[in-house]
């Protein structure tokens, strides 16, 4: 595989954007199986669903089934080691951080402005002043 992999890479060169998935859609495209949603939860999944209703139509049982029964979280968009992470399952990511020789790597802000406006913003949310995206999680 890896002989084919470096193949793909020089017949690809210079087009990939995503360079590792791209490698292995290519390399494994007539051998896939498709998995149930809850095996790559992503933070889509998360929002409610006026929010993806694009495809919470054609997608809704497994995407709730995803949110209800996930295995594996995928952190699509803001990494939860970000501080402008504001997504419910961030938690899941420091919880099984801590059991990792990262234990208590600090949350990296990209600056002091956004840390204050995002601040801000999560205060609104719990006071009921601002509406979320996000679904309400059981905790």
């Amino acid at each position: 595989m890896f002989q084919k992999f470096l193949q793909i890479i020089e017949e690809h060169a210079g087009r990939m954007r995503q360079h590792d998935q791209e490698i292995l859609n290519i390399a494994f495209h007539d051998k896939v199986k498709d998995l149930p949603f809850r095996y790559n939860t992503q933070e889509y999944f998360l929002l409610k669903p006026e929010c993806i209703s694009y495809l919470y139509g054609k997608y809704k049982d497994e995407i709730e089934d995803s949110v209800a029964n996930y295995c594996v979280l995928h952190y699509t968009g803001v990494k939860p080691w970000k501080g402008e992470c504001s997504q419910p399952l961030k938690c899941e990511f420091f919880k099984y951080q801590a059991m990792t020789q990262w234990k208590g790597t600090k949350i990296v802000w990209n600056t002091a402005r956004l840390r204050r406006n995002l601040t801000i913003y999560r205060w609104m949310v719990k006071l009921g002043l601002r509406k979320t995206n996000y679904r309400n999680l059981p905790d």
